[in-house]
């Protein structure tokens, strides 16, 4: 039950994408909240009428046997009888996992150009820059893309990053059966960044509303009704995900007998040792800078312009991170790395 409700956290988890790139929209206010609605019900149409006709089309006697195939697979296959439609649900099945693979890097990697901002990657200058694409490059200067902005770019040090961790993983999984392999690499994502990552974000954010000395919710211009409750649903729905998908199926269940199937544990472990990971390297850093008595300081300043009645968007930035010392120690000097002194746009 915990494993079904997990690919229903992957089902519903795009609309979190459009969060790491408001900066691209051209009015944010008004475009992200429509947008995110109809994409949610349509989302939540297509998921519930796919399952219904899943379940009306394939014998349950036939998912047993066949648990090796994708339920798609079998749908097609009983629906149009013939050999063509293994061959074109698998073709269908890759271009959706091509489209979900090129949103996903893009989101990625401007979370990770905006953790190198901060100073806490290694290479800071590197990965916090953009450059052009050659695509958007021969684009501009085309006649039929003019009304493209040229100085759009693109966080391609950050998208390696992307590239390189996506290239570990893929490795890592190539020694299981292919359905297997896609299976354990869609769980880690979603119980890393869908289960685990929220469940702390939520908790922390009911910690900052309800900490006695906490003002900041005070200050905010917009304030909804029952504001507490649905992050304390998502915290203890999240919560009690991350707990029970350690716990391995019932004998002859469909998760046991899958092929190239492995331990239920194993998934969530990896998760939490990735966040352990994070959480030491942050941890080093803070060890750094109490031994030499320097912190990271980072400087960021936005070119922010007005596209509409009270729509405000962030054309570049200007960044300038470096390790500082703390004021009357005397050591700003010998362990100051070298700034970045970026412009993103």
């Amino acid at each position: 039950m915990a494993k079904a409700f997990m690919y229903v956290f992957f089902a519903y988890s795009g609309f979190q994408q459009p969060f790491y790139i408001l900066s691209e929209i051209r009015t944010p206010r008004k475009t992200f909240p429509r947008s995110t609605l109809t994409a949610s019900f349509l989302i939540l149409l297509l998921f519930v009428s796919v399952n219904l006709a899943y379940v009306l089309v394939v014998a349950k006697d036939l998912q047993h046997d066949h648990l090796d195939v994708p339920m798609a697979t079998l749908f097609f296959s009983q629906v149009l009888r013939s050999w063509q439609a293994q061959q074109a649900t698998a073709a269908l099945t890759a271009l959706s996992i091509f489209g979900n693979i090129v949103l996903t890097a893009l989101t990625t990697s401007q979370v990770n150009q905006e953790i190198a901002k901060e100073g806490i990657l290694p290479y800071g200058i590197f990965f916090a820059k953009s450059y052009y694409t050659v695509y958007g490059w021969l684009s501009t200067r085309s006649w039929r893309h003019d009304h493209l902005v040229s100085d759009d770019k693109v966080p391609i040090p950050a998208l390696g990053l992307t590239l390189a961790s996506s290239l570990v993983l893929i490795g890592l999984t190539a020694m299981l059966p292919p359905l297997a392999a896609f299976e354990v690499v869609v769980e880690l994502y979603t119980y890393f960044a869908i289960i685990l990552v929220p469940t702390a974000v939520s908790g922390g954010l009911l910690y900052l509303k309800f900490r006695p000395k906490s003002t900041w919710a005070s200050r905010a211009s917009f304030k909804p009704w029952l504001s507490s409750l649905f992050p304390t649903l998502y915290f203890i729905t999240s919560a009690l995900l991350a707990i029970t998908l350690f716990v391995d199926p019932a004998p002859n269940s469909p998760l046991e007998l899958a092929p190239g199937s492995i331990k239920c544990f194993i998934v969530p472990a990896i998760g939490i040792s990735t966040l352990a990971w994070g959480s030491a390297w942050f941890l080093g850093l803070k060890i750094h800078g109490w031994w030499y008595k320097t912190e990271i300081l980072a400087m960021r300043e936005a070119l922010v312009v007005q596209v509409g009645e009270d729509e405000y968007v962030q054309l570049l930035e200007t960044v300038d991170a470096s390790w500082e010392g703390y004021e009357g120690s005397g050591s700003s000097g010998k362990y100051k790395e070298r700034g970045t002194n970026i412009k993103t746009d």
